[in-house]
């Protein structure tokens, strides 16, 4: 789905299981990296206690890590990069949402990497937990840099702190 909506779109598969060298070899194959769209696996448990939420850290914030190490040591530290990372129903906008906390931990890990790096464009958007990839929106930079943004059937939501003088 993603080729169809960019032309100049360089597809890479990476693994939570590559190590270092081989993350760096993936993404110099692919050329200068001007927009990295990660796709964060829609890892599902089947209860809040449910183990598999642990392991599929390495999906996630885990992989996240790795993919940061690999980029810093292909010099992307000191150049622009706009980074969108996707992720899967981590925030419960509406009745009958549920939020998966699987990979919730991105929200601050993508935070501060926006911290470090603010020559990057690093844009986290949560989306509903099944359905379509709304591509074409996910592919837009988007005009603001601060937090998480979800997405849920066609509107945008967006985290605010607000004062309140009085309750």
């Amino acid at each position: 789905a993603l080729r169809l909506h960019s032309s100049g779109l360089c597809m890479v598969q990476l693994n939570s299981n590559d190590g270092l060298d081989e993350l760096r070899q993936k993404l110099a194959s692919s050329g200068d990296i001007s927009h990295l769209v990660w796709l964060v696996p829609a890892d599902v448990p089947t209860s809040l206690c449910d183990e598999s939420i642990l392991t599929s850290q390495s999906h996630g914030l885990l992989f996240a890590l790795n993919l940061t190490q690999a980029l810093l040591a292909s010099g992307y530290g000191a150049r622009p990069l706009t980074w969108t990372t996707v992720i899967r129903g981590t925030v419960a906008l509406h009745a009958g949402e549920q939020a998966n906390p699987t990979h919730a931990g991105l929200q601050g890990f993508i935070g501060s990497l926006a911290k470090e790096y603010p020559h990057w464009s690093l844009q986290l958007i949560d989306v509903a937990a099944t359905g379509e990839l709304p591509v074409p929106t996910l592919l837009r930079p988007f005009a603001t840099k601060r937090g998480l943004c979800a997405y849920r059937k066609g509107l945008w939501f967006q985290k605010r702190a607000c004062v309140i003088e009085r309750m």
